[in-house]
Parts: C-alpha cells; sequence; structure tokens
C-alpha cells in the first residue's frame, strides 16, 4: 500500500515536489517501523492498566511468537503515517514531518498548517482545484489502494482460523467493496451537477478510496477523536509556534525537492523551478491580514506555471 500512496500523491501533486513526496512515503514505513518497536507495540498492546501500556519496549520480554501482532499492527501504524502524508502535502516542511509521522492526525495538521498556496481564488474566495501532474500516475496508485484496502481492512478480523472469523472477513470485504463502489459513483454524479457537466476522475478516485478506509470505522473514529485529536492539536501548535511546521514561501512557490533534498523527480525543463538558474526574484513581504498583493502575485505565478 506504500506504492499506491506514493503514485496517487505523486501523480497529484506539482513536479516540483515529487522527491519530497516520495521519501515521506518511503520514511512513514522505515520511522513507523523504529517508532512501533521502540514505543509503540509497547503502549498499544504492552501489560498495564486500562489506559496504557508499559512492558515490551524494543521488544523487551516479547516472545518471538507475538512478532507476528507486532508486524500487524505495525502496518496499520504506517499506513495511518502515509494518510497523513497526502493531507500536508507541498506545504509542510520536512522536519516537522520527522516529528508529526510517529504522532499524528491528518485533520488537525492540515487546519493548523493552513491551504496550499493559491488554493483559494483571490478574487472569489472559492476553492480552486490544483492540477497534479500525473493523472496516469495517481490513477496507478488508486487502483493499487483499491484492491490492497481490500485485505487491510479485512485483516481487521485479526484471525481466519477462530469461529465466525471467515464471515466475519467476508462481511469486512464485502462492505470495503460496497463503501468504495458507491461513494465513487455519488462522488462522481455530484461533481458532474456541480461541476459544469464533467465526469471528474480525481473526485471520483479520491472519494472512493475515501470510502473504503473510512466508512466502515465512522463509530470507532467518533469516540477516539478526542484523544488524537487534543493531543495533535498541541503537537502541531507547538510546530507553528516555533516556525518549523510549515515550509517558506519561496520553497513552496519553486519547489521542494531542490532545496530540501537536493534532487528532481523530473528533468528541470518539465517545470522550470528556477532554483540557481539566476533570476530569482526578491519575495514581497506580506502585508495587511490577507496579503493581497502577495496572493495577487502568487496567483498570476500559478496561472503562468498551468499555462505553461
Amino acid at each position: 500500500m506504500q506504492g499506491g500512496f506514493a503514485m496517487l500523491e505523486v501523480g497529484c501533486v506539482l513536479s516540483k515536489n515529487a522527491t519530497n513526496i516520495l521519501i515521506k512515503n518511503l520514511l512513514d514505513a522505515f520511522i513507523a517501523g523504529f517508532a512501533y518497536w521502540l514505543v509503540g507495540y509497547a503502549i498499544a498492546i504492552g501489560e498495564g492498566n486500562s489506559f496504557v501500556g508499559h512492558t515490551y519496549f524494543a521488544h523487551h520480554g516479547l516472545e518471538p511468537g507475538s512478532y507476528s501482532l507486532w508486524f500487524f499492527h505495525y502496518v496499520f501504524a504506517a499506513t495511518a503515517a502515509t494518510i497523513v502524508s497526502g493531507a500536508v502535502a507541498e506545504r509542510c516542511d520536512f522536519i516537522a514531518y520527522l516529528i508529526y509521522s510517529s504522532a499524528i492526525t491528518a485533520f488537525v495538521g492540515a487546519k493548523i498548517l493552513g491551504p496550499r498556496i493559491g488554493w483559494y481564488d483571490e478574487v472569489t474566495g472559492e476553492p480552486r482545484e490544483i492540477q497534479g501532474r500525473s493523472i496516469v500516475l495517481a490513477a496507478l496508485g488508486g487502483f493499487i489502494l483499491l484492491f490492497g484496502f481490500l485485505a487491510f481492512n479485512a485483516a481487521a478480523a485479526g484471525s481466519i482460523s477462530g469461529e465466525g472469523q471467515g464471515n466475519l472477513l467476508s462481511k469486512l470485504v464485502v462492505n470495503t467493496a460496497m463503501s468504495g463502489s458507491v461513494g465513487g459513483i455519488i462522488a462522481m454524479i455530484i461533481q458532474y451537477i456541480k461541476g459544469g457537466h464533467k465526469w471528474n476522475f480525481n473526485i471520483t478516485l479520491n472519494v472512493s478510496l475515501c470510502a473504503m478506509s473510512l466508512a466502515w470505522q465512522c463509530v470507532g473514529i467518533l469516540s477516539i477523536v478526542a484523544w488524537p485529536g487534543g493531543t495533535c492539536v498541541i503537537l502541531f501548535g507547538t510546530m507553528r509556534a516555533f516556525n518549523i511546521l510549515r515550509i517558506p514561501l519561496e520553497y513552496e512557490l519553486k519547489g521542494i525537492d531542490i532545496p530540501k533534498h537536493g534532487q528532481s523527480a523530473y528533468p528541470t525543463t518539465a517545470y522550470g523551478h528556477s532554483w540557481g538558474e539566476g533570476r530569482d526574484e526578491k519575495i514581497p513581504e506580506e502585508k495587511g491580514e490577507k496579503g493581497g498583493y502577495l496572493n495577487k502575485r502568487i496567483t498570476e505565478y500559478l496561472r503562468s506555471r498551468n499555462t505553461s
């Protein structure tokens, strides 16, 4: 599923930020593996009280027969971190990513971080679509995830050998498939009615994936949202206060790949990032509450890039 998320996100972001997305998806698996080995499994599954576990840190005292259970929960933790990568794509600082990837909530992080530059129209204030650079890659990632979520959700049964477990697993697969199918169709129809009678692929794909991953656990989400939501308000709020949450405006306009990672995913001629090309401009300081002049410059910049 990491491959599916990587392709989906790379296809939906601008070319100048593709490397940043790829390394985050790679590190989601690595950081989650280390963190869940060191403390995650102990806190979630270890022996303790009704609130938190306090045994099996770094697998100390854990029987080898329980390693498969650790792996099972680790995969879920890694996938949760990957979902956040897409929610804060193209504007979250890499240092902030390294901090939040071990303790995250997508909606809280995206709210505190704020929208991408150019997401809202300068005149109307309405949100507008920022077209990614490869619908083909997004489709590839989406198809991988559509299949992967069947196994991912079914694995929540934990076992197929116990009495009634086979029936439970079958229901999970059917509900997952139906959630994605109905969600995608409804989203496509609504977008067709509201979006100028166009059958939008991106909306159909992304809503179907959301339906597959969220519909079956809405009750669980409502019951636990206060705890991760509250802790992540503190986490993201602290990073914002120390100015390490969001990348500088210049990076957001020109791309994260070259200044942060030293390499681009595509030839520079594909998007003309302008890093080190001798034509850098001084970014004007934001003036006023809404920064009208700066937003106007940003809007003009993005429109010129999209038409080039």
